[in-house]
């Protein structure tokens, strides 16, 4: 699996779960499996099962959490990172509250979102050092409106993460609707264009058109 080969790992894992029938973490393990081979709602039902057998696990809840995301159940997907998170022997990471700040978005509870935002700048010891803490923030205060702040935040998301697409076409968006000089939406659509065609590796996975999700 760890080499990339997943239909041989999806063989194994399914052996060992019809051997197995109550270990809930080779049922996860089958899970981030099919996911990886885009097998959605199989993996879905697999993280479930490994609910079912241990509602303990904070790794299955997780499961859960993005298998939902992937299917679009933003609603259920937050109740799920709520959960996983719930069952964290510490404090949950800053990528929880991110993914589930992403899921609030998509769900219009974007006030939620902001907070979870706001504690993942906290809980990451670089704060706002990283760009999708940054461009997440900045969706949120876009969504509410509070444009002043949001646009602080697209400059800081793309001051960051300065080699990703991604920050500058979130930036040329937000500076298209709210009227700004067309030469500055020009500029960062021109770096996107360049940094498009000399990436070295595809995109990451997102939800959103301008939401980043931590995988």
């Amino acid at each position: 699996y760890h080499q990339g080969h997943l239909h041989p790992a999806l063989g194994v894992l399914e052996a060992a779960a019809a051997l197995e029938t109550n270990n809930s973490g080779v049922r996860v393990g089958l899970g981030v499996v099919r996911e990886k081979l885009s097998l959605l709602n199989q993996a879905h039902r697999d993280y479930d099962e490994a609910v079912r057998l241990d509602p303990r696990a904070s790794a299955a809840h997780f499961g859960v959490a993005k298998s939902k995301g992937y299917l679009h159940d933003w609603t259920g997907a937050m109740q799920a990172y709520s959960a996983a998170m719930s069952r964290e022997t510490k404090e949950a990471p800053a990528t929880s509250f991110i993914n589930r700040g992403v899921m609030a978005v998509l769900d219009d509870n974007v006030e939620h979102a902001l907070l979870d935002f706001q504690r993942a700048s906290q809980l990451d010891h670089r704060g706002l050092a990283t760009p999708h803490i940054a461009l997440n923030l900045a969706v949120a205060h876009d969504v509410l409106g509070q444009t002043s702040k949001a646009e602080e935040l697209y400059d800081r998301a793309v001051e960051l993460g300065g080699d990703d697409p991604e920050v500058y076409t979130a930036r040329a968006r937000f500076n298209r609707a709210s009227g700004a000089h067309l030469d500055n939406v020009m500029k960062d659509v021109a770096t996107v264009n360049w940094l498009q065609e000399n990436a070295d590796e595809p995109p990451p996975r997102r939800f959103g058109r301008r939401l980043r999700v931590d995988e």
